[in-house]
């Protein structure tokens, strides 16, 4: 489902806002422009719940596979905390929800920013194994 489902974030972001997916780390950042622009489109009521849904479901997946593109990992549907069709992404030791990112992105806005969540959770799990600080 996953696999299938980014395809549809890709072209979406291509065609409604002329910006490139890649499938690089770097690519999370663009993907929290479209995010930003959606929320917009949300609070003004431009988006019906079956659209925010739909592109929560791609935009998540596409952020899922660029995880398991860096850190391996596999989806599961439900979560025992999270519930049924809660899609949690396992990788190495830990979990994540990035279709519940973008759905929280899309309602709730800048707090919720997708990119500042992947560069903590993702990128600085193996920055922060890596870090040791010297004593002044």
């Amino acid at each position: 489902m996953f696999r299938q489902a980014q395809k549809p974030a890709v072209a979406h972001a291509r065609d409604s806002y002329s910006t490139v997916l890649d499938f690089s780390a770097e690519s999370i950042e663009r993907v929290e422009h479209v995010l930003s622009k959606l929320h917009l489109q949300r609070l003004n009521g431009k988006m019906t719940d079956h659209e925010l849904s739909t592109l929560s479901a791609r935009y998540g997946a596409y952020i899922g596979e660029v995880i398991r593109k860096l850190k391996g990992g596999h989806w599961e549907s439900d979560h025992p905390a999270a519930g049924p069709a809660s899609y949690p992404l396992h990788w190495s030791d830990h979990q994540s929800f990035p279709l519940g990112w973008c759905y929280k992105r899309i309602v709730t806005g800048e707090e919720d920013n997708v990119y500042h969540k992947f560069v903590l959770i993702v990128l600085e799990v193996q920055e922060s194994s890596e870090f040791n600080p010297q004593p002044p």
